[in-house]
């Protein structure tokens, strides 16, 4: 019988096929009898579809929503997708699966919450928010290490194993992200230097610098942003970066996680140092989602993606790191990196799938064209979200719950 997708797998199927990782590694053989344990294996690996015997059971048919139900989940369709253009093939798929999930989850989308008024307070201009307030010397020492070593590819094994080491909060959270389905294959790595060994130098570098910037944005006031929900967004556009990487055999796909990750690092930095001139746009967007883009354009005369580039060149990071981040919005600028094409169109999957909310009230337009470019598969998005599904609390504790 054709695949099906592991949300239709019962326990008592059959397999009619082995069932192998993203990785290689087999899981479960032809002619097991899954259990609940195997259902739960494939979700932790990524599985999206499996072939079992034509003697599956049928699949319960759950009770019918109530139609004012599915009239609101229509209605909060067309309006998140009102700046783009349903007619075409990918944003009609899109769409329906925004639709789908809402159907699934039972419930709409939050509503934002409401920006206390405050005074308007004008930002000030880019080149002195980056003069006055972001400077290196005021980051944590591990922080800087870690984006020098970042800025030097030929950073030796060793030297990298000794800088992380010298943390052991981070060296803890690095070890169990090492050793997490998400991020590494089956073998138990229980040092630095083996998850260097197979994790290679940039990866783990590039972990390493992911984990600590989330420290850099612990005091932003919960009244402007849900913080929880905003990096549940941020790693959920990291996951699909990697996975839309892989899907077009791009090099060094490991990357792109943290490309993913850091595309909205404008948006923290505003709300972090100039809270009061942030509120405006995130207000007015809660009004009229119109686009929280053209927004923050508006009042700041500037926005998020520029603030990102100033800030990311001002670390000294470099191009093939800072500029899929700055150009997430205008892959159109990119020609010739279609890492900024992939960040778009997996910023556009994160808010989809309805994991997280960056604050946005209606997706911005997607740049077709270069989408296209990229040359992925048709129906890529049901191989995608299924293991983003699968990943995403995972990830989430890896970063979040190091405390444990």
């Amino acid at each position: 019988m054709p695949a099906i997708t592991i949300d239709q797998l019962r326990p008592g199927h059959v397999l009619q096929e082995d069932v192998v990782s993203l990785h290689g590694r087999r899981l479960a053989a032809a002619g097991t009898v899954l259990t609940e344990a195997h259902l739960r294996t494939f979700k932790t690996w990524g599985v999206h579809t499996v072939q079992v015997h034509p003697s599956a059971a049928p699949q319960e048919t759950p009770p019918p929503l109530p139609e004012a139900f599915l009239e609101q989940a229509r209605h909060a369709t067309k309006r998140f997708f009102a700046r783009n253009d349903t007619r075409h093939p990918l944003v009609r798929q899109l769409a329906h699966l925004y639709y789908s999930r809402i159907l699934k989850q039972g419930e709409l989308p939050a509503a934002p919450p409401p920006i206390p008024e405050g005074p308007a307070v004008a930002p000030p201009p880019l080149d002195q928010l980056l003069g006055q307030r972001i400077e290196l010397a005021s980051l944590p020492d591990i922080f800087t290490r870690i984006i020098e070593a970042l800025g030097k590819p030929n950073a030796s094994a060793s030297y990298l194993a000794e800088l992380i080491q010298n943390d052991i909060g981070l060296t803890t959270r690095l070890l169990k992200i090492a050793n997490s389905p998400a991020f590494a294959g089956p073998r138990r790595v229980e040092t630095v230097s083996r998850a260097i060994a197979l994790l290679g130098t940039d990866q783990l570098c590039r972990l390493a610098f992911g984990i600590s910037l989330v420290s850099l944005f612990s005091h932003i006031p919960q009244e402007l942003l849900d913080m929880p929900q905003f990096w549940r967004h941020s790693i959920a556009c990291g996951i699909l970066a990697r996975l839309l990487a892989i899907q077009t055999k791009m090099p060094a796909s490991e990357a792109f996680f943290l490309y993913g990750m850091l595309h909205d690092i404008g948006r923290l930095i505003m709300l972090t140092h100039e809270p009061d001139s942030a509120r405006a746009p995130l207000a007015l967007e809660a009004r009229k989602p119109h686009g929280l883009l053209d927004a923050e354009r508006h009042f700041w005369h500037y926005d998020h993606t520029q603030v990102a580039a100033a800030v990311l060149q001002a670390w000294k990071l470099p191009d093939h790191l800072a500029l899929p981040v700055a150009l997430h919005h205008a892959p159109n600028q990119a020609p010739d990196i279609p890492a900024a094409a992939i960040v778009h169109l997996a910023d556009a999957l994160a808010h989809v799938s309805l994991h997280g909310r960056s604050g946005i009230q209606a997706l911005a337009p997607l740049d077709i064209a270069y989408i296209e470019r990229l040359g992925l598969e048709e129906g890529f998005v049901h191989t995608v979200m299924p293991q983003l599904d699968a990943h995403i609390d995972e990830v989430m504790h890896l970063f979040f719950h190091h405390a444990e």
